[in-house]
């Protein structure tokens, strides 16, 4: 293993010799191995109190176009990808799964989306018949559309709750964009979880980061907090 410590970034390099100088033989490692030497890595990091990356977020194999079908949408024919047009323009002005479809059958189309059913099946104007899973994006499954709809919904909900004050010291050619402003910061509070109030000290912020993490190990963590207590001397309080 090799560390770099001439960069701004310290790094580490685990070089192995794939094919054995003695007798040819061939190194096989499997992904456990590769875990495994990175744990052993990482374990050397927190022993120096310096941070690690996360885990690795699990790769979501997507549905690829075949050769025929590639043709086909760039000669602008392809049935599929007019659907996927218009399933992005109906949720455009879709609030509810209800209006969705009903945008939807405007455009001619058939949408079955039941409870009971794992996917989302689509039957264009020509009768064509396609579920979500083979629309190539995961934003058109079922489980992503139903997660945007309960954080529409309750946008919706705060939205007729809440009354967006302008401060009197904001111009009158400066209001449309200041509540578009807060309009945006109230969806990324839905969409995150979480709001924080931009006047906090950065200290406050950073503990009520660290406190809201769930995917990270104890001993990360740990490492974290003891790096933040190193400079909240310096910055805590801006």
């Amino acid at each position: 293993m090799v560390t770099h410590i001439d960069t701004d970034i310290l790094y580490s390099h685990l070089i192995v010799n794939s094919v054995s100088f003695q007798n040819g033989r061939k190194l096989h490692q499997s992904a456990a191995d590769l875990q495994a030497h990175r744990l052993a890595n990482d374990e050397v990091y927190a022993a120096h109190h310096l941070s690690i990356l996360p885990p690795p977020q699990k790769q979501v194999q997507q549905k690829w176009m075949d050769t025929r079908e590639y043709r086909s949408a760039a000669k602008g024919e392809s049935w599929k990808f007019r659907l996927m047009n218009a399933i992005d323009q109906c949720m455009r002005f879709a609030s509810t799964r209800e209006d969705f479809i009903s945008l939807m059958e405007s455009e001619g189309y058939q949408v079955r989306w039941s409870a009971t059913r794992k996917s989302i099946t689509y039957t264009t104007p020509q009768g064509m018949k396609c579920r979500d899973d083979r629309l190539h994006e995961l934003k058109y499954t079922k489980e992503i559309m139903e997660r945007e709809f309960r954080i529409r919904e309750k946008i919706i909900y705060i939205c007729r709750a809440k009354t967006i004050r302008v401060p009197e010291s904001i111009p009158k050619r400066g209001i449309r964009q200041y509540v578009a402003h807060e309009a945006e910061e109230l969806e990324r509070q839905f969409k995150t979880g979480y709001g924080e109030d931009g006047n906090l000290p950065f200290q406050e912020y950073a503990e009520r980061w660290l406190a809201r993490q769930v995917r990270y190990a104890p001993g990360t963590l740990e490492s974290y907090r003891r790096m933040l207590e190193r400079v909240y001397p310096f910055i805590g309080s801006i």
